[in-house]
């Protein structure tokens, strides 16, 4: 339900939620299958090696899961920082060169600023308008500005 919702809503707090619901899940998993492999090695000639379970499932586990919240970090940071939001392709596909166009992503938000030539003037319209149906398919909201420049 998380998931629908949060691929829907395209909410990073929600997807930072739903990791945070896996990670929690996969932990639990791992603890119990370390806790069973422990007890089973008890049972085994090398019981005096199951004093080291608990620092190496901590090496194991820390080690898998430091990826996933480095990404998340990573992506608040680009986000929070104005890089560049991953829906570049999604929403700046109109006749306008890419660099002219800037993008920012905060939630759901997306500010999008096009330079246009004065030439370019009688599309502004058009191009607002594909925007703004770009991003309604995306379930963004979009702050549009344009900028005249001399060509």
């Amino acid at each position: 339900m998380l998931r629908c919702y949060a691929r829907v809503a395209r909410s990073s707090l929600l997807a930072t939620e739903l990791c945070q619901w896996q990670m929690d899940t996969w932990l639990s998993a791992a603890v119990m299958l370390g806790f069973v492999l422990t007890w089973g090695l008890t049972q085994t000639l090398w019981a005096s090696y199951a004093r080291f379970a608990d620092p190496v499932m901590v090496l194991v586990i820390a080690g898998s899961f430091l990826p996933m919240p480095i990404r998340m970090v990573k992506g608040a940071l680009c986000e929070l920082m104005f890089g560049v939001p991953g829906v570049m392709k999604d929403v700046a596909d109109f006749d306008v060169a890419a660099d002219d166009v800037r993008l920012a992503q905060v939630g759901s938000s997306l500010m999008v600023n096009i330079q246009l030539d004065k030439q370019q003037l009688h599309d502004a319209q058009e191009i607002v308008d594909s925007v703004e149906q770009r991003c309604k398919r995306l379930n963004l909201r979009p702050v549009t500005s344009l900028t005249l420049v001399a060509g």
